[in-house]
């Protein structure tokens, strides 16, 4: 008699059970229903530092079946420990040929994308930014923050094995009228403007996703562990004091429970911590994500949020203010100066 382990003795144990039951049907799915399809993530930005924790974390769980990463420099990031373990695939998010050529390896099953690639380093504004142009460069938020979040959504559309996205933007995302997210588009070349983009992109397609907007992410303990606590708070977010900070390792906890969890779906959230003693009272705050699905707040959270904030506008109207108060103190210091050299020869015109 042929000695079987593992998962062949299961499915031939309850082929056999089923056959001489009589229940055929069970026979031929008795197989899919010990194995299952293959569950996997797709890692888009993880030789970041943000992406990194993402994908040690995942490898580490052991709670998909492929944890993929794309990269743009194979050999550079084999040399990542973090990467050890993961699947890499070569390609460029801003190239829609090249990411689908990445992708052709991955066995058929299900899939979950986490996104959390940006620009890097941060794009230094040109002119042709602030005039309205857009500029071609590949390393512009045009290219990377929109185009490379429309290529993924079309991976998506296109193929029956990607079932979600978790994309991670940022808590300035919407709100164009904050001092800081005008000087961020100004320095940035709208890089705000060009995240909200892709938000709505993602959004319209049609495809299940979580948005997750954090302020200032910092390489620190979780937050219970410093005496903080987490704010989770729906698209806007405009409660949630900026400039503000969270852990990179609640953030990429945040990701991998989106990326896993019926729970955060076709959802916006912006994230942050605060600590105990100086807690917004107009915000509900957890000491966990677990927590903050026990009180409903990521079902709360789902939206449908497409309207493009005007962030060109304000942006205008900043540069406007700023230039009328450059000129005020310059003209004051010119009649303070001339003031004070009156009858010295120094203004003498010859």
């Amino acid at each position: 008699m042929q000695s079987f382990s593992g998962v062949e003795w299961k499915i031939n144990r309850t082929f056999w059970i089923c056959f001489f039951m009589g229940w055929s049907p069970l026979c031929l799915q008795s197989p899919v229903l010990a194995v299952g399809p293959t569950r996997g993530i797709l890692v888009v930005g993880g030789s970041g530092r943000l992406g990194r924790l993402i994908c040690s974390k995942l490898v580490s769980e052991q709670k998909f079946d492929v944890v993929s990463v794309l990269v743009r420099n194979e050999t550079a990031a084999r040399e990542i420990p973090e990467l050890r373990g993961c699947q890499l695939l070569v390609g460029d998010v801003s190239d829609g040929d090249s990411l689908t050529r990445a992708v052709s390896p991955l066995p058929e099953g299900s899939y979950t994308i986490i996104d959390v690639h940006g620009v890097k380093p941060p794009r230094l504004s040109k002119p042709s930014d602030l005039m309205g142009g857009q500029e071609k460069g590949l390393d512009h938020p045009a290219q990377v923050n929109l185009r490379g979040v429309k290529n993924l959504l079309l991976l998506m559309t296109s193929t029956n094995r990607f079932r979600k996205i978790v994309r991670v933007t940022g808590a300035l995302v919407g709100r164009p009228s904050n001092i800081f997210a005008i000087l961020f588009n100004l320095l940035l070349s709208f890089s705000n403007k060009y995240h909200q983009l892709s938000e709505i992109a993602i959004r319209e397609s049609g495809v299940d996703y979580a948005v997750i907007r954090p302020t200032g992410i910092r390489m620190e303990p979780r937050a219970r562990e410093t005496g903080r606590r987490l704010i989770c708070e729906p698209s806007n977010g405009k409660s949630v004091p900026v400039p503000g900070k969270i852990s990179a390792e609640d953030l990429s906890d945040l990701c991998l429970l989106a990326a896993d969890s019926a729970y955060i779906s076709r959802s916006t959230l912006v994230v942050s911590t605060a600590e105990e003693d100086k807690l917004p009272k107009s915000l509900s705050t957890w000491t966990s994500w677990s927590d903050a699905i026990k009180s409903g707040v990521f079902i709360r959270n789902r939206e449908d949020e497409i309207t493009l904030a005007p962030h060109r506008l304000y942006a205008t109207l900043f540069m406007a203010f700023f230039s009328s108060i450059v000129t005020l103190i310059a003209g004051f210091i010119i009649t303070l100066v001339s003031h004070l050299f009156r009858g010295t020869g120094i203004f003498k015109t010859f």
